[in-house]
């Protein structure tokens, strides 16, 4: 009688997924940081990060972040090597994710200092969507 492990192992070892190339996390994300986009982001984060301190009327270290990400996420937009800028923008969907920082100043109350934990939140969902749904967005 075979364990169930053993039969894992077999569907494993004959099925296509020992053929499956897996990337490298550390290679994947050294080819997304092209010349082009680290320079983006040296520009963008600090505006974004200006921005949402300027709106929320002071900086905590949560509005920090929030800034970073949102800087971030705009950053995506700015087209990698061979793709064009279409492709980059990710259809109309690709509008949501660049109206985040937009959106995380706006639940920003200034007069009680609060809002930049659901900023952050805001911010950090418009950056997932673009790293890991961008298939999901067609022109």
């Amino acid at each position: 009688m075979s364990s169930d492990l053993d039969d894992i192992r077999r569907l494993v070892a004959d099925g296509p997924a020992t053929r499956i190339r897996v990337t490298a996390p550390r290679a994947l994300a050294l080819s997304w940081w092209t010349g082009t986009r680290l320079l983006a982001a040296l520009v963008l984060v600090p505006v974004v990060v200006g921005f949402l301190g300027w709106v929320g009327r002071g900086l905590s270290p949560t509005l920090v972040l929030a800034g970073v990400v949102g800087g971030l996420t705009l950053t995506t937009y700015i087209p990698s090597r061979r793709q064009s800028l279409g492709d980059a923008f990710g259809g109309q969907c690709g509008l949501v994710s660049a109206l985040t920082p937009l959106a995380a100043a706006m639940v920003l109350d200034p007069a009680l200092g609060t809002g930049a934990g659901l900023a952050l939140i805001i911010v950090s969902v418009g950056l997932l969507r673009r790293i890991v749904g961008p298939q999901t967005c067609s022109r």
